[in-house]
């Protein structure tokens, strides 16, 4: 990558992928917008997720935090494993607290469906 890019593997496969997949749809158009698609050689993914909360110390942290907004993005996230980005889009009127649910509206989450979850 030139000028100091800092783009992680993961996103140039993404965008990879959606390259490739606009070469194939072209292929499929009848008639064909072309005849050949390109190979796209994707980089290893060196992204492997480490460091998971180990139970017992889950309500030692979950204590140690005084602010409630602060601790519900905490119990929320470790319960559901929402990603941070998803977390912090929600607006206060997704939340149910005496209902116990999350609604995660659509375009909101990675795969833009949305998604409820209960406590």
């Amino acid at each position: 990558m030139s000028m100091g890019s800092a783009l992680s593997d993961a996103t140039v496969n993404r965008e990879l992928t959606v390259l490739r997949t606009s070469f194939n749809n072209a292929k499929k158009r009848t008639p064909p917008k072309i005849y050949n698609t390109p190979y796209f050689a994707l980089r290893k993914e060196t992204t492997i997720r480490q460091g998971f909360l180990p139970d017992e110390v889950y309500p030692v942290l979950r204590d140690a935090i005084t602010e409630p907004e602060i601790r519900l993005l905490f119990v929320i996230a470790f319960h559901i494993g929402t990603r941070k980005g998803e977390l912090l889009a929600v607006k206060w009127d997704a939340v149910d607290l005496e209902a116990g649910f999350l609604d995660l509206a659509p375009g909101t989450t990675r795969m833009g469906r949305g998604a409820g979850y209960p406590s």
